[in-house]
């Protein structure tokens, strides 16, 4: 079975909603996402301190693992559930622009050790 992960680019509404953002993402879209078929597992990242940013980047980084015979359709099964409203969105994520979505699938898998 394909194994990818999904990459999803965001920052907060504004500074001012970050908490708001960081609570949401942590506890209510995340394990929402990883309970829909052929999610995995889910980490969260933000830039480290003295990193550079290239200027529109965005500051967080979402990575969904993920399982499945048909990555792409596992994605828009996500998509499907967002827009019939099935997962609980926030006024908290930046949406203008829109975050930045990439799938990848796995081309060498290897393990420390």
């Amino acid at each position: 079975m394909p194994k990818g992960i999904f990459v999803v680019l965001t920052d907060p509404a504004d500074s001012s909603r970050e908490q708001d953002y960081n609570h949401w993402y942590d506890t209510v879209h995340g394990p929402e996402i990883v309970a829909l078929p052929g999610f995995t597992a889910f980490s969260r990242f933000k830039l480290a301190d003295g990193a550079r940013r290239p200027e529109g980047t965005p500051e967080y980084c979402a990575v969904y693992e993920m399982e499945s015979d048909d990555l792409n359709e596992t994605v828009s099964g996500m998509m499907k559930a967002i827009g019939a409203g099935e997962l609980h969105m926030t006024d908290a994520l930046k949406v203008d622009p829109p975050p930045t979505m990439l799938l990848y699938e796995v081309v060498t898998e290897r393990t420390a050790g």
